[in-house]
Parts: structure tokens; sequence; C-alpha cells
């Protein structure tokens, strides 16, 4: 079952300004997401294909496993289009990589982010070139809008990512990370990828988030500098606290 991580330390850009993730802020990873076992729809994650750029959406309809990790794919032809995670290397892929492969009809192969609540946004699609031999394209789409992509590279054969810092979100909307085959067919075409999405805190949740973690901070401090009955309170960096 897909759950959203959480960040284990503040970052520092938020309270100058940054969108950065903050203590305690859901993040939505399609690689961690995606577990072994993991359904179809996994949570906000569903993972599909398209005929064409923006068309119809089909859910995946076979889980499937080798010595290489697994899958979600529809078996068009050699097993593709699909949407893996790979526990051991190959194909272009390193272990603990999640790679799409479009299809034999020059079909897409998409992982899909569903909008959980109505806020901003940060996105970030990546890929990691050159991957399998073939070249694909990728695309980032807001509501299956293929006549103008968020984002988009004819190529994949150099690492790269789409970054979009903020971008307002109805629930319900989706987010596509949609992968081609390039113009030169589909075999070799195992392209490893990510998406990673964020809610955006709004400035009154930050706000009061930085006033909590520095009052939390200064009492702290306030504890450890408190001398204790019975002993003299040192300045000596390397002094005994309690």
């Amino acid at each position: 079952m897909s759950r959203p991580l959480t960040v284990a330390a503040i970052a520092v850009s938020v309270f100058l300004g940054g969108s950065g993730p903050v203590h305690g802020q859901v993040i939505y990873d399609a690689n961690a997401a995606f577990v072994p076992n993991s359904p179809n729809p996994n949570g906000v994650w569903t993972y599909g294909y398209t005929s064409t750029l923006g068309g119809t959406f089909n859910n995946f309809v076979e889980y499937a496993t080798s010595s290489f990790g697994y899958t979600w794919r529809t078996n068009i032809s050699s097993g593709t289009p699909g949407f893996s995670y790979f526990t051991s290397p190959g194909f272009g892929a390193l272990a603990g990589e999640t790679t799409l492969h479009g299809g034999p009809g020059g079909e897409f192969a998409i992982v899909r982010f569903t909008v959980p609540a109505t806020a901003l946004y940060q996105l970030i699609g990546s890929w990691r070139g050159p991957g399998d031999s073939g070249n694909t394209d990728l695309y980032l789409l807001h509501n299956s809008n293929g006549a103008s992509p968020l984002a988009s590279t004819p190529s994949t054969t150099v690492t790269g990512n789409f970054v979009i810092p903020s971008i307002a979100l109805n629930a319900g909307d989706t987010i596509d990370l949609a992968l081609g085959t390039g113009g030169d067919g589909f075999p070799f075409d195992n392209t490893p990828v990510n998406l990673v999405i964020t809610p955006i805190p709004e400035p009154g949740s930050l706000a009061l988030l930085a006033t909590s973690v520095g009052l939390t901070a200064l009492a702290r401090r306030l504890r450890r500098q408190r001398p204790v009955a019975g002993v003299t309170a040192s300045c000596h960096p390397f002094a005994s606290r309690r």
C-alpha cells in the first residue's frame, strides 16, 4: 500500500522564503511508494498507458516479477508497456530504480499522481540517462493535457529533471509522467524515472511551525544551561551536561 513520506529534518530554505520541505511535511514519491505487491491504483499513484499523448488512460492489468524486480504492465508485446522496480541491475537500470517502458505501438507508459487535496504543490520529474540503449521522450502533463505539457524533453539519453516550483492543483487533478518511444521504435527503451510531489505549506502554517520550532529549541537550550543544585555551572565546551 502506498504511504506518503515525511521529511526527518527542517529545511532552512523554507524559513528563508524557499519552498523546500519541512519537518513532518508529506512527500509523495513514486519510487518509494512502489513496493513489492503494490496494488494498482496504489493510493495516490496509478500505473498505466495511453495510445497517444494525453489520450485515454488505461490501467496496467498485470503484476509480474522476475529475478530483476517487479512490474505493473499490459503485455502488448515483450512485456511492455510497463512501470517497473529493479532490485538487481539490468536493462539499463540500477538496483533501486523505477523505470518506464513504452509499448510496441508507440504507447506512452505512465506513472500518474492523483491530487488528494486542493493546495499548492512542487513537482519534480526526473530521469537518468542513458538507461537502456534506445531513445525515449518524456512529458509532465496536468490533467492529460498533451497539447500543452508542463514540461517535456525529446530525449532522455542525458540525465535531467523537470522542476515546477509551485503549481495550484485541485483535489482530483492528475499529474502524469509519460514516457514515449522517442521515434526509434520501442526496443531497448527501459528508462529510469521518478516523480516526487510535495504540498507547499501556506505562509501562516510556516510561521506557526517556525515559532514552534524556535520555542522548542530555546526550551532545550535553557534546560541544558540551567545549573544543577550543588554543581557549579561551567562555560567549558566539554563540560558535563545533564
